[in-house]
């Protein structure tokens, strides 16, 4: 405190009553500029990413909702939980992820041509790792189940099985699977076996492996149906997760601009996708809402949300993914 007031360029005066005045290190100032100024700049170049999801969703929407409509794929009310007093269309997921999937390919294409400007990062050599490949193949199996159930009505232990494949997909893409190494890991160091591999019959077993596989799968599991239970109101599902993808991109902004790990990049394209799709289909969703999100949408929302989640702890930020479960 004593170094801080004699570093301080002006004199420190008060009034009586005034409160007490402390110097402020210009050191620390510029350092907090400068590092909210990157993420602005981060957050500038991927801005086309959630236009690119905005849009695609608001003019998507309206052809799902005609072509459920001549199909018969609607919504009919009941006296028991579905309150809504005409039939409305279905459908609403799949426009949600034909959003999701214009915007993430956007993403892989954008940067070559200088539409999309990615932050400058030292944690890989080469091409800038992009959503991967995996993630994809979970979020179609995700919606092409609830697209189904939303059609002809599936067995949940049916939707339950899509959604482990989802779980598999992130498990495989090595996000989140550091999570059980970091909760095991005081465990490992107890025992004088940090890797916590044992033999049975002759196989080698880990336990990090098993338990992270476990971890994916309850919070695949629980997101997903977590948000097809929010799903009960015009609009509510669809403008939470908006608001949480918000939150979720501050704390992704936040760690590229601090270089995190490789998954900088990849996280913030997911949290643009998910709040320009959101937005993109909220206008058709408000109350009284023209089509429903169904299963397809509901599930996807989840599925996209705790990929997010996940891979915050890609470079041991445990508190992070606390954080966004919440």
């Amino acid at each position: 405190m004593i170094l801080t007031l004699a570093q301080s360029t002006q004199p420190l005066t008060s009034a009586p009553g005034d409160l007490p005045q402390t110097a402020v290190d210009p050191l620390q100032v510029e350092a907090l500029n400068a590092s909210w100024a990157e993420r602005l700049d981060i957050f500038h170049g991927s801005m086309p990413v959630f236009l690119v999801a905005f849009m695609v969703t608001l003019l998507i929407t309206p052809l799902c909702r005609r072509f459920a409509i001549s199909y018969g794929i609607i919504d009919r009310p009941d006296e028991v939980r579905k309150n809504h007093k005409f039939p409305v269309a279905y459908l609403g997921g799949l426009a949600v992820f034909i959003g999701l999937l214009a915007a993430i390919a956007f993403s892989y294409v954008g940067p070559r041509f200088g539409l999309i400007q990615y932050h400058a990062t030292s944690k890989f050599a080469g091409d800038i790792p992009h959503v991967p490949y995996y993630v994809l193949a979970g979020m179609t199996m995700i919606m092409i189940v609830g697209l189904i159930d939303d059609v002809a009505n599936i067995s949940p232990w049916q939707k339950v099985g899509g959604q482990l494949f989802g779980a598999a997909m992130i498990a495989y893409s090595e996000i989140g699977t550091k999570l059980a190494g970091q909760i095991l890991s005081p465990i490992g160091t107890l025992l004088n076996n940090p890797d916590l591999e044992f033999v049975v019959w002759g196989v080698p077993l880990k336990p990090v492996y098993w338990v992270g596989t476990a971890l994916i799968a309850m919070a695949v599991l629980g997101a997903c149906n977590a948000s097809n239970l929010v799903d009960g109101l015009d609009g509510l599902l669809s403008g939470v997760t908006a608001i949480a993808g918000m939150g979720l991109l501050v704390v992704a902004l936040g760690m590229a601009a601090s270089d995190d790990g490789v998954f900088d990049h990849a996280r913030i394209v997911l949290c643009m996708a998910l709040i320009g799709a959101c937005m993109g289909f909220l206008p058709h969703n408000f109350n009284p809402a023209a089509i429903f999100l169904g299963d397809a949408g509901s599930l996807l929302l989840g599925y996209v949300t705790i990929v997010i989640v996940l891979s915050l702890g890609d470079t041991g930020q445990t508190s992070f993914v606390l954080a966004g479960v919440v």
